[in-house]
Formats: structure tokens, C-alpha cells, sequence
């Protein structure tokens, strides 16, 4: 039968940067008042319609071209069709469970220190295209409800983990948290073993299956980090709110701005514990008032952003760690 594996907390940052090769090419269209008199200068020879027709067309395939970039989903990753297998035989002498699970989870460290969205060998996969300065990092501990199996001469293991990912891209700076399942296979080879390939099962584990044992929160450190958090996302000088906080796509795009929570943002809360990835989730509503920093005195707001959310934390040590605020 498996075994669950209880190990202390991991975590493991990338660093570096993505080269990117793609441009996209963007058309300024400005209209400028004609001078008179003197000074005008010499007139233009007028736009005909089949040169206004083509560069509408331009217009139109470089806009197509950039919809197909951003909406496409880079996120199957390193996908394997693989069964988890029963135990079968006697495993090495003197090799514990423990010893699998600490080998996986230094692969999901070197996972987390890759600079790109979808790295090979690894799990992880990021949803965004055409996105420079990757980082990824491992938060939680993936060793906690790691099932370990010996089966025909190889150690199986399977588990859940939860990677950040940070970037930034053409339409600014974004951040995604992901929870997924892993699976792996480990040939024991003594001192030299090392697993070289962690891959997401395309057949997950049923709820329950994987079930994280250390991770859950005081009500009182979810609610103080969450408040903590929209403190920090209103104190942005610009619109949208910063990567990892609630955003909207009505949200106009601005700088020199003011935001202010209507209200206390964590009051009318549900929390929830996922013990499948070792998160804890705080539902409830939000209310800020965006403002140009010049009229800040106006009695109407610019714009108000508000409606349900949801908050993501981890444990960390014996912390909450917030990961990010999704508007609902």
C-alpha cells in the first residue's frame, strides 16, 4: 500500500532571464491640426482608398496576430499517461520513503530555479505566451501526503505541489499561483540515484487521495494577512492593481492614480482548506475607489472596482503567507 510522507517545508526561487525572439509590431495612429498662412507646410499627397484599405488590412492581421499570442494556452506542459502502480516486491535494504521523497523534492527545487514557462523534465506550466523575466517558486511542502511505491525494480511516487509564477509581457507585469499533481519514477542506483523527470499525470488522483497533513492556519493570521494584503495592493499608484491582486477587465489602464478601500475588505468571510495542495482559500467582498492623484478631493470616483474575491495563502513555518487576490 502507499505511504504518506511527512516532511518540513521546502521552497526553492528561479532566477534569471528569458530571452525573447517575437516582436509584434504596433501602428500609432495620430491626427494633427493643419497650420495656415505662411508657415504651413507643403500639402501631402492625398491617402488614396486601396492605400487606406491596405493599411487597414495591416491593422487588422497584426491585431489578429497578437490575439493569437495571448490566447494561447501554453499550459499542458509535461503531460504523461502513465498508471500509478500497486507496491509489488521488497524494496532496497536500508532505503526509507523518506529518502524517495527528499530526492523529488530537490527535483522540484531545480524545477522552481528554471527561467521559463514551461520547463523540460518539470511539471510546471505557466498560461501565458510571449512572457520574459520567468520566475518561479516552489511554496508549501510537497514531501507532506507523498505517496512512495516500490514496483518492478523502481521506486513510483506521487504527491501535489504549489509553484508562484511572476513575469512580465507585453501588457505588463502578471502572476499566477499553481496547484498541480505530480508523478515520477526513480531507478535506485545507491548515492547516484536522481530523478530526471517529474511529469503531471494526465489522469489525476481522485479528491482525498493526496491529503496534506501540516498546513492549516489560525483564522486570525488568514484574516490579518489577506487585510495586509489589500493594504498593500491600494497603496499602487496605478491602475490596474498590481500583479497578484484583484483586477478586472473593466479596470482602466492609468498612472498617477489613488486607490481607497471603501471598507474593511475581510469582514463578511468564508475560509476553506484545500488538504489536497496544503492551501487555504478566504472568500468575501471588496469595495476601492479609483482616483486621478490631481482630484483627490473630488466627491465621485474615477472608477470603483468591487464585487467578490478569493484569497490563496500557504503555511509557511508556522505563518500565512498570502499568494495572491483573484476578483471573482
Amino acid at each position: 500500500m502507499p505511504r504518506d510522507i511527512t516532511r518540513n517545508e521546502v521552497s526553492g526561487n528561479g532566477h534569471g532571464v528569458v530571452l525573447q525572439t517575437n516582436n509584434i509590431g504596433t501602428v500609432n495612429l495620430t491626427t494633427h491640426a493643419t497650420p495656415t498662412g505662411n508657415n504651413a507646410p507643403p500639402q501631402r499627397e492625398a491617402i488614396t482608398d486601396a492605400q487606406k484599405a491596405s493599411g487597414g488590412g495591416l491593422l487588422l492581421v497584426l491585431l489578429v496576430i497578437a490575439g493569437l499570442l495571448y490566447s494561447c494556452d501554453t499550459s499542458t506542459g509535461n503531460v504523461r499517461d502513465v498508471a500509478f502502480p500497486d507496491e509489488e516486491g521488497s524494496q532496497p535494504a536500508g532505503v526509507g520513503d523518506s529518502t524517495v521523497a527528499a530526492l523529488v523534492a530537490d527535483k522540484l527545487r531545480q524545477c522552481a530555479a528554471e527561467v521559463v514557462l514551461s520547463p523540460a523534465n518539470c511539471p510546471q506550466s505557466g498560461s501565458v505566451a510571449a512572457a520574459h523575466n520567468v520566475r518561479w517558486e516552489l511554496v508549501g511542502d510537497p514531501a507532506d501526503g507523498m505517496h512512495v511505491v516500490w514496483h518492478k525494480d523502481k521506486f513510483f511516487a506521487r504527491g501535489t505541489a504549489v509553484m508562484t509564477l511572476t513575469y512580465d509581457s507585453a501588457i505588463g507585469p502578471g502572476a499566477e499561483t499553481k496547484p498541480f499533481h505530480f508523478q515520477t519514477e526513480l531507478h535506485w542506483q545507491g548515492s547516484a540515484s536522481r530523478v530526471d523527470d517529474i511529469y503531471r499525470p494526465r489522469v489525476t488522483p481522485s479528491t482525498g487521495t493526496i491529503s496534506k497533513r501540516r498546513f492549516q492556519l489560525p483564522e486570525r493570521d488568514v484574516v490579518d494577512a489577506v487585510r495586509a494584503g489589500f493594504t498593500s495592493c491600494v497603496g499602487s499608484a496605478s491602475a490596474p492593481m498590481p500583479a497578484g491582486c484583484p483586477r478586472t477587465a473593466s479596470t482602466p489602464s492609468i498612472t498617477g492614480a489613488t486607490w481607497r478601500l471603501n471598507s474593511d475588505p475581510v469582514t463578511n468571510w468564508r475560509i476553506e482548506e484545500d488538504s489536497t495542495f496544503g492551501i487555504v482559500r478566504l472568500t468575501a467582498n471588496y469595495s476601492a475607489s479609483l482616483r486621478l492623484r490631481r482630484s483627490t478631493s473630488a466627491s465621485a470616483p474615477l472608477y470603483t472596482q468591487d464585487g467578490p474575491y478569493v484569497a490563496t495563502l500557504v503555511r509557511t513555518g508556522d505563518s500565512a503567507r498570502l499568494l495572491d487576490i483573484r476578483h471573482k
